[in-house]
């Protein structure tokens, strides 16, 4: 039968080249969106790795006579953290820089442990695990046990860990970049003291990435750069009346500079909504492009259906039911089908081979991968139904207007 199949596929081989080139593209199209979906629905059931009800964003900037790179004096920022930890429904308050969805990122790269990493950093004070609600795999947050210490505490991400060690037991180990230039000045030392499941800073729309915490608890007196983002953790159904109080009170402890107050779930929704734009606009083009594929398949088909009028006539005349030659049409579109899918999954696998596109986890890959050729036979065998049900229509007498 596959081989009758593809004596009529080759005997007919300018149409069947015109339409393997658009069940190809079509594959390609639909691989494509349902790619860029299967991911983001797997981004999004996973765990962000912090918590972000009942947190607010408090933004601290300079007055409007100095600079906005200034540094701000240690004692200042404490006696802010302090005033805000002062009211009944604050239950902690922490500075970090960036913060969870804000429109900022820090990368860093480097040689560590003989290996290249390139991963996003955010400094944090000792107090973000409470204001955030972050939870730790092994060791442990920082802490004043880390004053002094002749190497940086970091937190890092297990995918970090297992990225540069291939493992997540790395509490203790130095994490020092190598120094890869010979003008560039030295690598702070680095060590590593805790280990975080995943910290998506992004949301749930992000993909899994490396991420790394570097301490910024400011030591009495000291000056230095340090966050300007405050993260307060309130009790549950706490509103304006207790921002607007919160607002007040750091004015009146700092009047020399400007706060800025926002939940971070207002901030969530605002990063979700930008984050869902290029993946809707993908969706979109991609489902009017496969409408136009399954409307000009079905074009083309009823033309060749057309054309084989005589062909489909005789074959009734000896005997063939409406139901043979249904199934026939079907089945030389399901062997095209099959031709198209088998060339673009030799094409789309060179994807995670080549590593071209980072981050996508190799069951989503191939959930994708498997979606899409479902989908790709669902599209023709629709398309191909109706002039299938014309050629099956056809009568044996019709065969004799072309003897």
């Amino acid at each position: 039968m596959i081989l009758h199949l593809l004596r009529l596929v080759w005997h007919r081989k300018r149409q069947s080249a015109l339409l393997l080139a658009e069940l190809f593209a079509s594959f390609l199209v639909l691989f494509g969106v349902t790619l860029g979906s299967v991911v983001a629905a797997d981004n999004w059931r996973r765990p962000l790795g912090f918590e972000w009800e009942n947190a607010w964003f408090v933004q601290i900037r300079p007055s409007t006579g100095e600079r906005r790179d200034e540094v701000m004096a240690s004692a200042d920022l404490i006696a802010l953290r302090a005033a805000v930890r002062e009211f009944p429904e604050v239950q902690a308050a922490a500075f970090i820089d960036p913060a969870p969805f804000q429109q900022s990122q820090w990368m860093d790269a480097g040689r560590i442990a003989g290996r290249r990493v390139r991963f996003r950093i955010a400094s944090a004070d000792d107090g973000l695990p409470e204001a955030l609600g972050i939870k730790l795999l092994a060791g442990r947050w920082f802490s004043r046990e880390d004053d002094g210490a002749a190497a940086e505490p970091i937190v890092v991400t297990e995918s970090f860990a297992r990225h540069v060690f291939d493992t997540a037991d790395v509490v203790g180990r130095d994490a020092t970049a190598e120094q890869e230039g010979r003008d560039s000045a030295p690598p702070p030392a680095r060590r590593i003291v805790g280990v975080l499941a995943d910290y998506r800073q992004d949301g749930e729309l992000m993909g899994p990435e490396h991420y790394v915490f570097r301490r910024a608890e400011p030591a009495s007196g000291a000056i230095r750069r340090l966050p300007r983002v405050m993260l307060v953790r309130v009790a549950p159904d706490s509103g304006v009346a207790l921002e607007e109080r919160l607002l007040r009170r750091l004015e009146r402890e700092r009047p020399g500079y400007t706060f800025q107050i926002e939940p971070l779930s207002q901030m969530r929704s605002t990063r979700n909504s930008i984050s869902l734009v290029p993946l809707a606009t993908g969706g979109v083009i991609g489902l009017f492009l496969l409408v136009m594929v399954a409307l000009g398949l079905s074009g083309v088909l009823w033309q060749n259906v057309t054309q084989r009028t005589r062909e489909i006539g005789l074959r009734r005349a000896h005997g063939a039911a409406a139901a043979d030659v249904f199934r026939q049409v079907l089945a030389e579109v399901a062997l095209l089908v099959t031709i198209a899918v088998l060339a673009g999954v030799a094409l789309v696998v060179q994807v995670p081979l080549m590593d071209i596109v980072s981050g996508i986890r190799p069951e989503v890959f191939a959930r994708s991968l498997a979606l899409s050729v479902l989908g790709l036979y669902g599209l023709a065998l629709a398309a191909a139904a109706y002039p299938a049900r014309l050629a099956a229509s056809l009568e044996p007498a019709e065969a004799l207007r072309y003897e």
